[in-house]
């Protein structure tokens, strides 16, 4: 089931209508950090050689998750996302801090592959084994040595997708789907996405700082399992 960020338009409504005159030239507009919350844990076009056929992430090559989310053309007003590459102690496909624009200078949708401009994140919080990933051998499971979020040097388009496909105008609905290019049997770097979370956001940084620790508001949970119930809370907070 797609899920829809119906309330991010109400939010941005409110913004505008809540902003008070910045001095005599007029008021000026300051987006809050957060305008919309909406998780995603359905994948769709499952294969029948799933190891796990009740499992949530995207598995094989092929599957997607497709999420709806309603964003109108504000200034400053950006989208992001986050999953867990499962097949990792934690490590999370993100775009940077900054999100996706979706609105062009003529304030068109920008429609097409944004695969380009996210990235592979290694979270800092768990030390890489592949002993433990996936939360296996927890006695084995030791802290990274470098603590801090941190851009991980490969080429995103070799494992996943991210396409923003449609935007229906009427009802200011974006669709993005995220589709996983390998899967969990692949000979070298097998893949597996982890349901997650997409913002609208006005400011940077959501989830992480670049070369920073985490901030303990629920990203190391969905970083090394793959559970984003807590960053979700987190997140939902700040509205």
């Amino acid at each position: 089931m797609k899920k829809s960020l119906l309330f991010a338009a109400l939010a941005v409504l409110a913004i505008f209508t809540s902003c008070s005159d910045d001095d005599d030239n007029g008021s000026v507009v300051e987006l809050n950090a957060l305008l919309g919350v909406v998780t995603y844990n359905s994948p769709q076009n499952l294969s029948v050689d799933r190891s796990n056929p009740d499992r949530l992430s995207l598995d094989s090559p092929g599957e997607f998750f497709e999420i709806d989310f309603v964003a109108t053309d504000v200034d400053g007003l950006n989208m992001n996302f986050v999953s867990m590459s499962s097949i990792s102690n934690d490590w999370l496909f993100a775009p940077r801090g900054t999100g996706i624009e979706l609105f062009d200078a003529s304030g068109s949708a920008i429609l097409g592959d944004i695969t380009d401009q996210v990235l592979l994140w290694d979270a800092g919080t768990e030390e890489e084994n592949v002993e433990t990933r996936g939360g296996g051998s927890p006695e084995l499971r030791e802290d990274d040595d470098n603590p801090n979020v941190r851009i991980q040097d490969v080429d995103v388009s070799d494992y996943i997708t991210v396409e923003l496909t449609e935007y229906d105008a009427a009802t200011s609905t974006f669709t993005m789907v995220i589709t996983n290019l390998r899967g969990e049997f692949a000979d070298e770097d097998p893949i597996r996405v982890s349901p997650g979370v997409v913002v609208l956001q006005g400011q940077n940084g959501p989830f992480f700082t670049d070369g920073e620790a985490d901030r303990g508001e629920g990203l190391q949970l969905l970083a090394e399992r793959g559970d984003f119930s807590e960053l979700e809370m987190s997140l939902n907070s700040q509205l």
